[in-house]
Order: C-alpha cells, then structure tokens, then sequence
C-alpha cells in the first residue's frame, strides 16, 4: 500500500479558489425576508485564494466553522469538483470519503455496492472476490451485507464506505468527517486501521470538528475561516486558533450589541441580549492543599486549581469548566460547573449553586479541589468559560478560551509505592491458596 515513494509532494493545492453562483432560489428567499435580493451576476466565494502542500506519508486535518469551505476543498482536491481559479495537483491513487454513502445505489445491496465501487477504482471482479470477505468483516453488519442500502442506519452506511475505501490500496486517503460516525469500538478500529495506513506511506487528509481525533491522527492542521486559509501549524497551534476565533466572533457581536445599546438606549433584542453574553478568564493558579501556589505533586496529594474571572455582561447559564492534558495531547479530565449543576438537578436540587451564583456578577472565582490520583507526568490545564443550559447540552457558546492556563508536574515519592499509567485506580491484590479441585495431585 502507498508502494510507489514520490520525491515531490503528492499533494499540491496552488492558488485555488471557487465561486458559485447565487440561483433565484436565493433571490425569492431574499425578497421573502424582505432584504435586498442579489444581482443576477452575484456569486458566493467558498474558496479565496488557498495554497499549501502536502508530502507523502503526512496526516494533514482541516479545521473550521460549517460554511467556511472544508468540503468544498476536499471536493476539489478529490476531483469531484473544478475550481473556478487556480489548481490542484495530485500524485498517486486517491480514495475519498466525502458525503455519506454517495456512493452508493440505494436499491442494490451492499455486496453489490461493493464490487460497483471496487470497479470504478479500477478493480477486476476476480480481485474484489478476493477481499469481498475482508471488507466485510471490517464493516461489520453482519447479514445487512446481502440487504439493500436503502435499508441501511448511517452509522451502516459509513462502515461500509469506510472499509470499501481503505481496501482500495490508495495512497491519498481523503475523508469529510465520516468518522464522527459510528460507534466507539468501530472508530477505535478506523483509528488503528488509518495509523497503520500512514506506517505504511499513505498521505491522510481529513475534516474534523474533534480536538481528539485531531490531536491523534494528524502531524498537521489547517485553519480555514470564510474560505481563507488563515492557519497552517501544528494541531495544537491550529486548535488555539480556531478556539480564539470562535471566541473574537462572540466578542465582537457582544460589542456591535453594545454600540447599538448605547446608540438606542435600550437593547432592541432582550433574548439577544441574554444569548450573546461575554466573559473572560483573568487568571488560573494551581495551589496545594494549604492555598499556596503550587506546581509539583505526588500521586494522592490534594490540589486545587482555581480561575478568577469576570463577566462584561450578564450571564444567565455561566459554566466555568477545565480540560486536564498531559504532555501528550492526551485529555485525562474535564468538568464544568455545569456538570455539577446537572448532578445537583438530577438529585432533586431546585436551584443549581454556580448557574444562580453567576447571575449579574462581574468578578468570580471558581476552585476545583480534588486529590491528585495521575501518574507521573508533566500536565497542563485547559480553562473556558461557557454559555451553557444545563437543560440542553448541546446548546453551549464558548465565551472565552485558554489552551495552556497553567501547567503542574506529577512525582512519586521515595517511599516505595509506584503504578503505571495515566492514573491510579488504588488497585490492591490479594492470594487465595488453590481448592482441592485445583489443586494438582
């Protein structure tokens, strides 16, 4: 797989931009709403301008907010789409896994999808027999193979495009965040599966919404924002970027409500006023158990991590919450305030303490205490402010944002008791003497 070694880069995106132009559709839609409809020549510009390169054998994930141009970009470099300027050069056989089971004919079944894709990638009848049984081990739907598409779940849908693409021996695999689907165990074998493709020289380039998936995949990640590439780093250079943008477009909407407010005299939007709040971290400090600042522990020793912070303007659903890393990427905890409201609801508490505590205060201060139960290590804190109803979880708004608040190393002390591992389950083991059944005589 990925055999031939290419000396120049397999991927090479030059100057590329796409435009596409504004149907009526969008004009009815607009004099609908009653704004100004686009001339008959308006075009939207999902691509400006994007250029960089990718070598053989590197894993390479995309990033950025729905609408800003990821799988258009992918399209393009797969050649399911033409830019409108620039161009994209590719070496070597690509596998793409874009939208969802596009591939497929809803009315055959999935054995029959499986050979009309192995065709089209230029494989013979006899060879795909050959790896029928491989490929459908790997998607694991059991008798649902024999069944038509149609029928399928789309987590179905994904494992088996998932394993047709990865059996076609490609040496650029491109995925539009298929692997957010599915579940865990089968993600955990996509995961294995692609690091032994990159072992083997493939070049990966993915879309993620996933810190994690990131984080473990990809050597790099790009940044787009309004069909701009803005970014180009590490993962982590590019997860910052992207947390700090998300951040400056909340925190500019908070100002351009403010300016209105003060024009007006009044908020002309009193739900608006309460959705686009602002906040931010002023400070985070690791202490031990006494208060004191403190960045060096041992396996059981209490510790607090504590952030100061204020709120601009009222914030009705404040959660104040930490991610715990090590020096690997790797996030070992995370909890909220929000969490501990939730739990406070859910035991039959009518008024969570943080939600009620953080209504109309500019300053506020936060400890998290607990024991330190981590392996030896150097870690560091996460820290963010959220908008956050408890009722519904996945209505939350990042306020602010901070990658490395504060960092703290973790030592065993020289009294004879070590583990191994990220933490410790205060395992203890004990012997039992053999039955007279199991015994041997």
């Amino acid at each position: 797989m990925a055999s031939t070694k290419y000396d120049k880069p397999v991927i090479e995106v030059d100057h590329v931009s796409k435009a596409f132009p504004l149907g009526s559709s969008s004009r009815i839609i607009a004099r609908i709403s009653g704004k100004r409809p686009p001339s008959e020549n308006s075009c939207f510009q999902a691509l400006k301008d994007i250029s960089f390169q990718m070598e053989q054998g590197e894993a390479v994930g995309i990033l950025g907010e729905n609408g800003s141009g990821k799988s258009t970009l992918l399209q393009i470099i797969a050649g399911t789409l033409k830019p409108t300027q620039g161009k994209v050069i590719t070496h070597g056989r690509i596998a793409a896994l874009l939208e969802l089971g596009s591939g497929f004919d809803p009315d055959f079944t999935g054995r029959e999808n499986v050979f009309i894709n192995a065709s089209i990638h230029g494989l013979s009848n006899r060879k795909t027999s050959e790896m029928f049984e491989s490929i459908a081990a790997f998607a694991d739907i059991g008798q649902f193979i024999e069944h038509p598409v149609r029928t399928y779940s789309s987590g179905m849908r994904m494992r088996l495009a998932f394993a047709i693409q990865i059996h076609m021996k490609p040496d650029i695999l491109i995925v539009d965040e298929a692997l957010s689907v599915g579940d865990d165990f089968f993600r955990q074998r996509c995961y294995n599966r692609i690091n032994g493709l990159l072992t083997s020289g493939i070049t990966f380039l993915f879309v993620t919404h996933n810190e994690e998936i990131l984080r473990h995949l990809a050597s790099r990640a790009l940044l787009l924002h309004e069909g701009m590439l803005i970014q180009d780093s590490n993962p982590k250079q590019t997860i910052d970027a992207y947390k700090l943008l998300l951040g400056d477009k909340r925190r500019k909407s908070v100002q351009d409500r403010i300016l209105r407010h003060k024009k007006t005299s009044k908020a002309q939007n009193p739900q608006e006023a309460k959705t686009k709040a602002h906040a931010s971290i002023c400070n985070v400090v690791i202490q031990s158990a006494d208060g004191m600042p403190c960045n060096y522990f041992h396996p059981g020793h209490p510790m607090k991590i504590v952030l100061k912070g204020t709120c601009q303007t009222s914030v009705e659903n404040l959660s104040v919450g930490i991610r715990i890393r090590n020096k690997e990427g790797l996030k070992i905890y995370s909890w909220a305030t929000a969490n501990q409201d939730e739990h406070t609801v859910s035991e039959g508490g009518s008024n969570p303490l943080f939600r009620e505590k953080a209504r109309g205060v500019s300053g506020f201060e936060v400890e998290f205490s607990f024991n330190c139960h981590l392996g030896k290590n150097l870690y560091y804190v996460e820290a963010y402010l959220a908008n956050e109803d408890i009722q519904i979880r996945q209505n939350k708004q990042i306020l602010d944002w901070v990658s490395e608040a504060a960092f703290f190393r973790v030592h065993f002390e020289d009294n004879g008791y070590f583990f191994g591992g990220v933490s410790d389950l205060k395992m203890n083991a004990s012997w039992h003497m053999g039955t007279e059944e199991s015994d041997p005589k």
